[in-house]
């Protein structure tokens, strides 16, 4: 009999599934594109999402087809399925699937610290954890006038990240990614604050989240994660608090839609799509995150990251909507520690990146 797979997918997975398939036909297996269906005498190997791989498919088959249980689990995940009398589950604890790197490329992630050094610390503890199978992944921080804490924790990390360090002596706060986008000059980028902690889990269920986010860019204007908002402090409690019901090892997309809370937190964007968004007034002449998600086509993925910073009340005695970000001046002066050199840089000159 035919040897068959089935996987679960997003429309805009497209190429993955192609992928997935294209490496499926070279084993003589068929891939169903209904992620429902089963047979009764005969298993069907199950794919959770196209960027996940099954090791030793034959022997999973045969096992299967041996047993005649209902489904194969393996380290939690279900690999195989077959409509059987029995009904009952078998659980192995060998693991025979892993994450394949997508032909992908990876784009930067752009980050300013000013002085929440434990926020930081937390969170490129995170950013490492994630990015444990792709450490390729480059990550300019600019720390804006920082503190010696600050400055002692991004050094910190210059060995457990591909981390490319620059500094402002005046605190420029959100200018900083203005600064970023003219001295890089990047195509694409994802912006991540220093206050969101990404879960434990996405080094497990998407581990090249990077160049997935960048493949999502070919249908949409944004891409990111969404924003836990449980812990939402009092200026927040207008939003929901309640979040969807998540699987540990299943996630979903939900594109165009308003029912994730999203903050400015992983958003991927192109540079040229950023600026045209930007209302172009100052200080900072940045595209905030909510003038960027309603101006763009949006796709937001259910894993969910813990926004620290609305604890900053708690932690710090400091309300998220006090007037705590300064006014920094036009003309800039950025220190690129790679280059041991200083760049000077006019704030309004970013949208001079449309021209390019």
């Amino acid at each position: 009999m035919l040897d068959l797979a089935r996987v679960r997918f997003d429309p805009f997975e497209f190429e993955a599934v192609k992928r997935l398939q294209d490496q499926l036909l070279a084993s003589n297996i068929t891939l169903i594109l209904d992620p429902t269906h089963t047979r009764k005498k005969d298993p069907i190997l199950n794919f959770i999402n196209p960027h996940i791989r099954i090791a030793s498919m034959d022997a999973v088959l045969a096992h299967h087809r041996g047993m005649k249980c209902s489904v194969i689990y393996s380290k939690n995940i279900p690999i195989s399925y077959m409509d059987a009398e029995q009904g009952c589950p078998f659980y192995t604890t060998n693991t025979y699937w892993f994450y394949e790197k997508p032909p992908i490329d990876i784009i930067p992630i752009l980050m300013v610290v000013h002085s929440r050094a434990t926020y930081l610390e937390l969170t490129l503890n995170a950013l490492a954890h994630s990015l444990a199978y792709d450490l390729d992944v480059p990550i300019h921080i600019v720390m804006s006038q920082p503190t010696e804490d600050v400055r002692t924790v991004v050094f910190k990390f210059k060995d457990k990240l591909k981390l490319f360090i620059y500094e402002t002596e005046n605190n420029v706060c959100f200018a900083g990614h203005n600064l970023l986008l003219q001295h890089l000059r990047p195509e694409k980028f994802i912006i991540l604050e220093e206050d969101f902690i990404l879960p434990q889990n996405l080094k497990h269920i998407m581990p090249y989240w990077v160049r997935i986010f960048n493949e999502r860019l070919n249908y949409f204007d944004v891409v990111g994660f969404s924003t836990s908002v449980e812990n939402a402090s009092a200026n927040h409690f207008s939003l929901s608090t309640k979040t969807h019901h998540k699987h540990t090892f299943l996630y979903d997309w939900y594109n165009n839609s308003t029912s994730l809370h999203v903050t400015g937190n992983t958003l991927c964007t192109t540079t040229k799509h950023y600026l045209k968004c930007s209302q172009r007034n100052g200080p900072f002449y940045i595209t905030p995150d909510g003038v960027l998600v309603s101006k763009s086509t949006t796709s937001i993925c259910s894993i969910t990251g813990y926004h620290i910073g609305f604890n900053q009340e708690m932690d710090y005695g400091i309300s998220l909507h006090s007037n705590r970000f300064p006014s920094p001046v036009d003309t800039q002066v950025l220190i690129d520690y790679q280059t041991n050199q200083k760049y000077e840089y006019t704030l309004t000159d970013v949208f001079k990146l449309l021209d390019d």
